[in-house]
């Protein structure tokens, strides 16, 4: 009941200054574009082919990935001057898919103060889905703020796995807006995108469908309702709302505040 007053707290917008407000076409497609060099950038230092990418690099495991990503979430969120303690835990919730038939990457249990993301997530999916836990472990309710905050925390990551998940996982809602509102255009975007990025999103589609949804109308209808008694009228759209947020602190070029890990 307690963390349930987070979804009462002053917005993101209102502490950073921005107005997001919603896109044209012509704007949607320019983020579009702009986060697809960023995407470039971060996939480059990873690999040169095209191969998917399917595994953690031999350098990095989940525990680091865990700490690497908590600690450029803190690091943001203490820049921005939202309290950000330290002690927040994480873990994967088996068998794999338990959440994901739900619809469901991850969930904030305030009762344990854990952050639970489902062990069948793909690995490209691991960091961006963690961040946006953590972010609600810190007292964020809004969703799209959440996959905000994830965006903007793995973007200035040292590490190019972290950085890479964090433009995936954010183009990702960028493209599902782009491919709603001019369709033949989306397709020609696509087209021409990069092959590595593609069998990326290709390779993590095939993971999914490994769970396929239970009851999807029935659990999109109980968690909009959820969303929307806690004050969040737009339901699960609110998750898309990342793209509104995005814009707006990409248009008046706030600086992203220093993430040097292990330093406050």
């Amino acid at each position: 009941m307690l963390w349930g007053y987070n979804y009462q707290r002053i917005d993101l917008e209102v502490r950073l200054g921005i107005q997001p407000i919603p896109l044209s076409v012509e704007q949607t497609f320019e983020e579009l574009e702009q986060v697809t060099t960023e995407l470039l950038d971060a996939r480059f230092l990873l690999s040169r082919d095209t191969l998917p990418l399917e595994a953690v690099p031999q350098t990095m495991h989940l525990p680091s990935i865990r700490q690497s990503t908590l600690e450029h979430l803190r690091a943001l969120l203490i820049g921005f001057g939202i309290p950000a303690p330290e002690g927040l835990v994480a873990r994967q919730l088996r068998p794999p898919g338990i959440l994901l038939q739900i619809s469901t990457a991850g969930f904030y249990f305030p009762l344990t103060g854990e952050c639970n993301i489902d062990d069948g997530l793909h690995p490209l999916q691991v960091p961006f889905v963690l961040a946006h836990e953590y972010a609600h472990g810190y007292g964020i309710g809004d969703e799209g703020s959440c996959n905000f905050l994830a965006y903007l925390a793995l973007k200035t990551a040292d590490d190019p796995w972290l950085r890479y998940s964090g433009a995936l996982g954010y183009w990702r809602y960028v493209a599902s807006s782009a491919r709603r509102l001019d369709p033949e255009r989306y397709s020609t975007f696509y087209s021409h995108l990069n092959k590595g990025v593609r069998q990326d999103l290709i390779s993590i589609r095939r993971q999914m469908e490994k769970f396929p949804d239970l009851f999807p109308v029935a659990r999109d209808r109980v968690y909009s309702a959820y969303l929307q008694t806690q004050g969040i009228t737009e339901g699960l759209a609110n998750y898309s709302r990342v793209v509104r947020l995005a814009r707006a602190w990409r248009h008046i070029a706030i600086d992203v505040p220093s993430c040097d890990v292990g330093k406050e």
